[in-house]
Order: C-alpha cells, then sequence, then structure tokens
C-alpha cells in the first residue's frame, strides 16, 4: 500500500515503514508510527489529520509506504 500526498510526481516521496500505531497516550488519536528507511531507525509520530488513508486497527503491520 502506497500512501500519496496531493501531488501527483513522485519526487520528494521518501520509503518508510509504518510499523504500527501510538497507543501510548489516547488509543483513538495516538497517530501512527513511522519509520523513514532513511532516517537511521528513528521513529516518528504521524497523524492522519484531514485524510484517513484506510488505516485502521486491522491493517497489518509492519506497512511499507511512500510518504512525502
Amino acid at each position: 500500500m502506497t500512501i500519496l500526498s496531493c501531488s501527483k510526481e513522485e519526487s520528494g516521496f521518501v520509503s518508510a515503514t509504518i510499523v504500527g500505531y501510538d497507543l501510548r497516550y489516547c488509543a483513538c488519536c495516538g497517530g501512527l508510527l513511522v519509520q523513514p528507511n532513511d532516517a537511521n531507525g528513528d521513529t516518528y509520530q504521524w497523524y492522519q489529520k484531514n485524510q484517513k488513508f484506510d488505516i485502521t486497527n486491522s491493517s497489518m503491520f509492519p506497512m511499507n509506504v511512500k510518504i512525502k
């Protein structure tokens, strides 16, 4: 599954892995944990603010994606 931004061009996309939900603070709004492939193993919290990407609790993780 690839997550797309508003751009139709693929320039600027980075390969990443969504490793799961961040449930530390809130099971509903904790966001997703994302590891960009070029970030030396760093993990970032990412929110689905205005768009839903059909990622749910039943989604299989880890999930390979391209992000901007």
